[in-house]
């Protein structure tokens, strides 16, 4: 007599199976599903893609591999007593693409619904005979499925025994686990104890001012080249303006009005600006008896941090012209270092009288080159006279005594007085300022 009742792999599904067994990838059985055969009990045929007539499909609970036959694969599905209405002739199984991996056919049975009068939670089983049951495996969504009570009766056993086992722990060694007793001690030699986080947070906490320390110290040996930021160092310690100076020059020595864009270095911050600002020399002075010198420009310096300033206007004073009479005082210009610091020029000399210095104003030092000198009266005897010398660093010299009409010399350099003029001789002029910028 021929078997009425069976499960067969589907073409499908048989290709799927293989394919996985022999790349070493699982075949991933999802849900089964149950239907009424069109009213007639089907065969199954490994040709089919869906059930004759599905009435029902789920998330399968169980597929396990039989303990007592390694070739069989065990499904299982439970269909709660709310569902229901329906004959059940023809079951299939379906991997996660919903192909229809194998198919089988039952003993009718009918599922009746709780309104009917009656109602009952149905457990479908599949046994399905493969040549690689490791190639297969079940996803399920355990919030959606029902257990069965032999699958629940073993899982709790299980779960049970384990926790028994877990009890069963001798004292911990060093080659063996086991319990341990906590120790909150930071300076405890127990191979035996676990510290406790309290006493973990200290260590760690010691751990990291040792760390703080250690990073904070120099190496003697390196000489400084262990710093890793050495312009930020020098500047904190105040010296940037020391180890600086000189490194970069620029001057600005012609009378005039001129802008100063601010290099980078000085604009972020990372060093200060050293400014020299010198005011214009005095014009020299006209007398018949011999004219003054002009008085050197003021002087005013400072070092400065221009943060954040794109440029700078400077203004470089220009010298006092040599006076050609004796009413006439030519003094010289002021010059500046945009709103920061300034220096006025040297007066120039009246008559015979030589010209007061100018001064520095908001520098950090202020201070005069010098005045210029009075005319002299080089003898008695003849009256011959002399201009006097320009004030400043090098001012110009005066004319000779006993020569008439002789002309003052100009000042020589930055801010000095021109030298005055003998006997109705022409004062010199005197020299134009400057501002210097050095970092």
């Amino acid at each position: 007599m021929s078997t009425k009742y069976f499960a067969l792999l589907t073409q499908l599904g048989a290709d799927k199976l293989a394919n996985a067994a022999a790349l070493g990838t699982k075949l991933a059985i999802t849900q089964m599903a149950v239907g009424d055969g069109g009213g007639v009990l089907p065969t199954p045929d490994t040709t089919q893609t869906k059930l004759v007539n599905e009435r029902r499909r789920a998330t399968i609970n169980t597929l396990n591999v039989d303990p007592k036959n390694a070739h069989q694969i065990i499904a299982e599905q439970v269909i709660p007593e709310s569902e229901g209405g329906w004959w059940i002739r023809e079951i299939g199984l379906f991997d996660q693409d919903g192909v229809l991996i194998a198919v089988g056919n039952c003993p009718e049975t009918y599922k009746p619904q709780l309104q009917e009068g009656s109602g009952r939670t149905q457990t479908i089983r599949m046994v399905l005979i493969v040549s690689h049951t490791d190639a297969v495996t079940l996803k399920i969504d355990p919030s959606v499925v029902l257990a069965t009570r032999e699958y629940t009766d073993a899982t709790v056993k299980k779960a049970i025994t384990e926790h028994e086992k877990s009890r069963r722990h001798p004292d911990a060694t060093l080659k063996e686990k086991g319990l341990v007793i906590l120790s909150s001690a930071l300076d405890s030699q127990s191979e035996s104890q676990a510290a406790t986080s309290k006493a973990v947070k200290a260590v760690h906490d010691l751990v990291i001012a040792a760390s703080n320390n250690a990073n904070t110290r120099l190496e003697k040996e390196k000489n400084g080249a262990d710093i890793s930021d050495k312009n930020a160092f020098i500047n904190n310690l105040g010296l940037a303006a020391m180890t600086t100076m000189g490194k970069h020059i620029v001057t600005f020595t012609q009378a005039g009005v001129h802008t100063w864009d601010v290099p980078d270095e000085l604009r972020s911050g990372a060093l200060n600006a050293h400014i020299t600002v010198y005011g214009g020399g005095g014009g020299g002075g006209f007398y018949h008896h011999g004219g003054g010198g002009g008085g050197g420009g003021g002087l005013a310096e400072s070092s400065l941090s221009l943060r954040g300033i794109n440029s700078i206007t400077i203004t470089v004073g220009s010298g006092g012209r040599g006076a050609t009479s004796h009413k006439m005082i030519n003094s010289g210009s002021t010059s500046l270092f945009g709103n920061y610091l300034s220096a006025t020029g040297g007066h120039g000399a009246s008559a015979w009288l030589g010209g007061r210095s100018g001064i520095g104003i908001s520098g950090q030092v202020n201070c005069g080159t010098g005045a210029g000198h009075n005319a002299t009266r080089h003898d008695n005897s003849n009256s011959q006279y002399g201009g006097g010398n320009g004030g400043g660093m090098n001012g110009g010299a005066g004319s000779g005594s006993g020569t008439p009409e002789a002309f003052g010399y100009d000042g020589e350099l930055i801010g000095s007085g021109g030298g005055g003029g003998n006997e109705n001789g022409i004062g010199g002029n005197g020299s134009a300022g400057a501002v210097i910028i050095r970092w």
